[in-house]
């Protein structure tokens, strides 16, 4: 078994909390999105400080010890990919958008303090795995080979695809159509 796996899997019980509160966080504030006022019947604004303001000691305890100790959960991510995670010209020191929102409540939740690391894709997946950052919170894809040495939780939908002309997909009958 690869060392990054042993030590991935040695880390996995300890994140179970960080992985079922990302959860929790984010259906609560996707739901709280969805409601309505019942005086304007305008959508009501969910915020992650009002969705997410109760500590649980519980789920605290959970957290690896060094998470703890810090009063700090730090994430990486790239921060090129608005509205999920991007900055603002006016200050490119910090994130802005929808996973650093998710990380405050996320903050209030755990007792931690979320920090954040602007890391590019090639150093995401080796930085969790030694411990550089402790969770990435951002658009990373799940798949079967990717399941095997880290865990996620997926918090959002999105109706983006790719589309292509019909002519150009492989064995399409445009594709085999001699053009007029």
């Amino acid at each position: 078994m690869p060392v990054a796996k042993t030590v991935q899997n040695a880390k996995r019980g300890s994140v179970r909390a960080l992985v079922a509160c990302s959860a929790t966080v984010a259906l609560a504030i996707g739901v709280g999105g969805c409601g309505s006022d019942s005086s304007e019947g305008e959508p009501a604004q969910a915020s992650a400080s009002s969705a997410a303001s109760a500590f649980d000691q519980a789920l605290h305890d959970q957290l690896p010890d060094r998470i703890k100790q810090n009063k700090q959960i730090v994430f990486g991510a790239l921060w090129e990919t608005p509205p999920i995670i991007g900055i603002e010209s006016g200050d490119t020191s910090k994130p802005v958008g929808i996973t650093p929102d998710l990380a405050v409540a996320l903050g209030e939740i755990l007792g931690v303090t979320p920090a954040w690391k602007n890391l590019q894709w090639p150093a995401q997946l080796p930085g969790l795995q030694s411990g550089n950052v402790d969770a990435l919170f951002g658009q990373v894809s799940d798949g079967k080979e990717r399941e095997q040495v880290i865990d996620l939780v997926g918090f959002y939908r999105s109706p983006m695809s790719v589309l292509v002309r019909r002519a150009t997909r492989a064995g399409s009958r445009a594709s085999r159509t001699p053009a007029a």
